[in-house]
């Protein structure tokens, strides 16, 4: 087990991250974990305006993720960690937050990661991440990546049912060009891919695209009343990035108790697919 505790957040070197080569499993990935006490929220603001959030002192619900980010790249760039971290996929996230936090509050953030499953076009694995404030946790997330550095073992695997619900609210956004680079900024990750068309090309795509994290975020931002007080409950599915410039169209709507929600774009095809309990 590798451990890795951190008083300040470690720096995230993109280069060192780029030059990364794959090692192959043997057999898995092993447990690695890192940890970063006391972190008190900075610019706050920013962050909301943004993703699109009212400006309110507690913390939207993504943002402990964005707080743990460099503790996931210092796991992805760990020297026992198998898999180069360029290439990989955010996949779904699942997030209970069990209370609101406030912005004031220190948090003891801890992530870690281990073992890995196949899939279709390659392995998943979780990042699995926790806030604490004093003794209580209050916030915890698992992020599933997929790494297209190991072959897949070429099974389809049938995706849950699509929800069933009627709109009940629908609006579309204009994502601006420089999305990938405002965002990136404030959450400390600046991939190329997000950056511009050229670097974006460099690994594969048409285009740059904007953060899963961002696209999350604004959705999270529209259903932000309906949120509550309680422990919250949310899981997305991302199915197709969000090139940049564009226009999505964003709907929610409730179902047997559930909200649920979804980013789509001109053709009806869905970024992101999500719900909160």
């Amino acid at each position: 087990m590798a451990l890795m505790e951190f008083d300040q957040a470690p720096p995230v070197s993109m280069v060192s991250l780029a030059l990364k080569r794959n090692r192959g499993l043997k057999p898995s990935i092993p447990r690695i974990e890192a940890s970063l006490r006391g972190v008190v929220v900075r610019d706050l603001d920013v962050y909301q305006d943004v993703c699109g959030f009212p400006r309110r002192p507690v913390l939207p619900l993504p943002l402990p993720q964005v707080i743990a980010g460099p503790l996931h790249m210092a796991i992805l760039g760990h020297a026992d960690f198998p898999l180069s971290p360029m290439g990989i996929v955010h996949v779904s996230n699942g997030i209970r937050q069990e209370r609101p936090i406030r912005a004031d509050e220190s948090l003891d953030m801890r992530a870690w990661v281990e073992g890995h499953r196949p899939a279709r076009k390659g392995i998943e694995f979780d990042l699995i991440t926790e806030a604490r404030a004093g003794t209580d946790k209050v916030w915890s997330a698992r992020t599933t990546i997929l790494s297209r550095a190991v072959k897949g073992d070429g099974q389809k695997r049938e995706r849950p049912p699509e929800p069933g619900f009627s709109a009940a609210r629908s609006t579309a956004w204009r994502v601006p060009e420089d999305m990938g680079r405002r965002y990136g900024q404030v959450a400390g990750d600046r991939n190329p891919i997000h950056l511009y068309p050229l670097t974006a090309k460099l690994f594969g795509f048409k285009r740059h695209i904007v953060h899963g994290m961002w696209s999350l975020a604004r959705c999270c931002a529209e259903i932000d009343d309906d949120l509550g007080e309680g422990p919250v409950e949310l899981e997305v599915a991302f199915r197709r990035p969000v090139f940049l410039p564009s226009t999505v169209f964003f709907e929610s709507g409730r179902a047997g108790g559930t909200l649920h929600f979804r980013l789509r774009d001109g053709r009806g095809k869905d970024h992101l697919v999500g719900s909160v309990d």
